[in-house]
């Protein structure tokens, strides 16, 4: 199952060098987390959601669970 960060990214038009830079957080640990291979502790998802447009709940929504 793979979160919606690698989608939400690409729809806005940005690299994951731009969202490295933008958001603070490491390129390679951005590509982790959009693989699923790691996870984000809440600062981090707060400004990797910002710097998206969105909250947290959605960007690490996984595929297939419900919205609230």
């Amino acid at each position: 199952m793979m979160t919606r960060l690698k989608e939400m990214r690409k729809k806005r038009g940005l690299t994951l060098a731009q969202l490295a830079l933008r958001s603070r957080v490491d390129e390679a640990f951005l590509s982790k987390l959009e693989r699923s291979l790691k996870t984000a502790h809440s600062e981090m998802q707060e400004r990797i959601a910002g710097v998206l447009e969105t909250s947290p709940i959605e960007l690490f929504r996984r595929d297939g669970m419900p919205r609230e």
